[in-house]
């Protein structure tokens, strides 16, 4: 799961070159944007948290590596048929 390998830091990165297609490529850029904006804005959150000396910098990633782990547990255990009226519902409010 994504939060255990960030407490065990090991990360790497996803490079549009590994594609060997066009649509490939794209569908890699478009999957990269839109999780650098998720992540934009969790760290956006973040930092304001702390600045505004709501919480301190470990408690707020405590929390957000505790609401990851619910979250992945949630969205990744869903069967393909659940994830996708899931999705059409969350799309639709």
């Amino acid at each position: 799961m994504l939060s255990d390998r960030l407490k065990g830091r090991t990360l790497f990165k996803v490079t549009i070159e590994e594609a060997e297609d066009g649509l490939k490529k794209e569908a890699i850029k478009t999957s990269l944007d839109m999780l650098e904006e998720c992540v934009d804005h969790l760290i956006l959150g973040m930092a304001t948290v702390e600045k505004l000396g709501f919480l301190d910098r470990e408690d707020i990633e405590d929390y957000v590596i505790s609401y990851m782990e619910a979250f992945e547990k949630r969205y990744y255990s869903l069967e393909e048929d659940e994830f996708d009226h899931f999705i059409r519902n969350y799309i639709m409010r």
